[in-house]
């Protein structure tokens, strides 16, 4: 019976003296005013630090999402730098191919000028020899009728002896001359 009652109807239902009663329930109620301002302190301390979490946890939430904000942002920034570079190899890779033919044509040219130049060098070379061997023949020729001229005219030893010693007083041209004779048997040999 005494179980449900609270504090106050219990007091009252055993002293039934109310001015007693009043000073009491005043200290009764003061001690549980201070009970129910040290609850509601308390209360509003919990309340106050589960707000303070509260805000501290969204304050994490909002850094973690911007932070896998960044992380996207970040990733498709070097994705297209991986393809802008993946883009510039083949660019230049294509330019070093269209540069390795351009160089292999140009070997293949110079090359192939090379052996015109040296085929022209040999044919200018033939063509000094054939012209220095004409050049003997005429002179050749043109002493022979020096010497067919003067003969008949004074004689023909005398001549003979004369062209001997100019001869010799060219040895160069003479020997020249021998040199090219035996080239140009050689050419015809081979």
């Amino acid at each position: 019976m005494f179980q449900d009652v609270s504090g106050v109807q219990r007091f009252l239902f055993v002293f039934p003296h109310r001015e007693l009663f009043d000073v009491l329930s005043t200290q009764e109620l003061l001690v549980s005013l201070e009970s129910e301002r040290e609850r509601r302190w308390k209360a509003e301390q919990a309340a106050r630090r589960m707000a303070d979490s509260l805000q501290e946890l969204r304050q994490k939430g909002q850094e973690t999402e911007d932070m896998k904000k960044q992380a996207v942002e970040a990733t498709a920034h070097i994705k297209q730098a991986m393809l802008k570079e993946h883009e510039s190899n083949q660019t230049l890779q294509q330019e070093l191919t269209t540069l390795q033919d351009k160089l292999r044509e140009t070997q293949e040219q110079l090359s192939s000028s090379q052996r015109a130049e040296q085929r022209s060098r040999e044919a200018l070379r033939e063509a000094e020899t054939s012209l220095g061997r004409k050049d003997a023949e005429e002179m050749a020729a043109r002493i022979h009728q020096e010497i067919r001229k003067r003969s008949r005219r004074k004689g023909y030893k005398k001549e003979r002896n004369r062209v001997a010693e100019e001869e010799e007083e060219r040895p160069e041209e003479s020997m020249r001359l021998k040199e090219e004779e035996k080239l140009e048997k050689d050419k015809i040999i081979s």
